[in-house]
């Protein structure tokens, strides 16, 4: 009986709910009405275009609201598979840029409408684009940090390769990055949405601190991506460290990853203080039938107790709340 659980986390099960937007990835011309949604190439959302493609797409807001498409992948054929994008209702309205080594990022049009019309060629097929449709006053796009030499002090923002968003790094290089949190006593965490180097040859090690002196987190090459990865609670820095190599020969597109950061999880350590009647040696409390026994508790907290909910389980389908 003189079992003590402290419960420190309330954890709360109900409906996991996802909410699915539209997606669009025709491979004819089209014209669309919407102000949400993904614009995807012909491929879809895990497949690559096809080849001898020609067609049009318009997008074009319900109310006259400006519309606006935030690219967030592109991959095309450099100098043979084209985008071009108009401010209008069609390929007559005014150029915004044609595209093929370079992302259009963030494009807007104030008419309401705007128009993309993408050509391939009859050879290679990459991955094509994923875009979010939106209407009214588009959003600032977060900040994108290449890797160099150096660190920065960020919660938000995108980490890339040298090649940025859209481009490839090259050969022989070598860095050394630090990213660490700017809210005090946070975690920064990492989000890698895309992670392609050459395999065995190029890396990308992750350090759980602020250099590289600090615990290796893991070594990356290929597409062997390292998905989410944060720094842990003993790590008080809150650091991050990147080191990217290649080698001399054979690139790729590297690697796209969301900045984050997360207050840390407080360690909390529960406390049987006393008992009475004490228990004897044995730990064990020896009452007469209907004789009361009183308990005490407390919690250790590595930051704060406030709010803490004390829950008693005697071991025998009774239970109780409360420090005492």
């Amino acid at each position: 009986m003189n079992k003590f659980v402290y419960i420190a986390l309330l954890v709360l099960l109900g409906l996991n709910s996802k909410v699915f937007g539209q997606t669009y990835s025709p491979n004819t011309s089209q014209t669309y009405t919407t102000c949400s949604g993904t614009f995807y190439d012909s491929g879809g959302t895990g497949g690559n275009y096809g080849n001898n493609q020609n067609y049009t797409v318009t997008f074009c807001s319900a109310n006259g609201q400006p519309i606006y498409l935030n690219f967030t992948n592109f991959d095309l054929e450099d100098g043979f598979d084209f985008l071009s994008v108009f401010a209008g209702n069609s390929t007559a309205a005014t150029p915004i840029g044609t595209f093929s080594a370079n992302s259009p990022g963030l494009v807007v049009s104030a008419s309401g409408c705007i128009t993309f019309q993408f050509v391939s060629d009859n050879l290679v097929r990459q991955f094509g684009w994923v875009a979010t449709i939106g209407c009214g006053v588009a959003p600032t796009p977060p900040p994108t940090y290449n890797i160099t030499n150096g660190s920065i002090t960020s919660c938000s923002g995108i980490f890339a390769d040298t090649g940025g968003a859209n481009g490839n790094y090259t050969d022989n290089q070598n860095y050394t990055f630090t990213i660490c949190p700017s809210v005090a006593n946070n975690l920064v965490q990492m989000n890698f949405s895309s992670f392609n180097l050459e395999n065995n040859f190029d890396f990308l090690r992750i350090y759980n601190g602020p250099n590289t002196t600090s615990p290796l987190l893991g070594t990356y090459t290929g597409t062997n991506s390292p998905g989410i990865v944060q720094a842990s609670a003993p790590n008080v820095s809150g650091c991050l460290t990147f080191v990217f190599t290649s080698d001399a020969s054979v690139f790729s597109s590297g690697w796209l990853a969301t900045i984050n950061c997360l207050a840390p999880c407080q360690t909390i350590t529960s406390n049987l203080v006393s008992t009475n009647p004490a228990p004897n040696s044995n730990g064990v409390i020896q009452i007469c039938p209907g004789t009361p026994v009183s308990f005490q508790g407390s919690g250790t907290f590595s930051q704060t107790g406030s709010g803490a909910n004390y829950l008693w389980n005697y071991g025998n389908g009774v239970s109780s709340a409360g420090v005492n």
